[in-house]
């Protein structure tokens, strides 16, 4: 009877330990899984970052279109049409931005 006893054990301790080496691969590839969403959380986070940092940047250049178009209105400089004054805008805000003059 002891005999039996003890293989039942040793048999339940066998199934308790692949029971564990298996919820110990199921928790390691948890982490490895949380660890690269984790990771694409944070480059999806930059990505927007740097949408933010676009629009931001399109929203100051229609904005200095706007000023320079303006400008180009009040000193008389639409004498020819809408194309000359859209190249000459063009040109101006390449300049400004290029070499970092107004």
């Amino acid at each position: 009877m002891n005999k039996k006893m003890i293989k039942n054990l040793q048999d339940s301790l066998n199934v308790l330990r692949e029971q564990l080496a298996r919820l110990n691969k199921m928790i390691t590839d948890t982490q490895s899984e949380m660890h690269n969403i984790s990771k694409q959380v944070g480059d999806l986070q930059q990505y927007t970052e740097d949408l933010d940092t676009r629009k931001a940047d399109v929203i100051y250049v229609d904005a200095q279109l706007l000023k320079v178009s303006d400008r180009f209105i009040e000193n008389g400089r639409c004498i020819y049409n809408n194309h000359t004054l859209l190249v000459q805008i063009l040109l101006f805000t390449v300049k400004r931005l290029t070499f970092g003059f107004y």
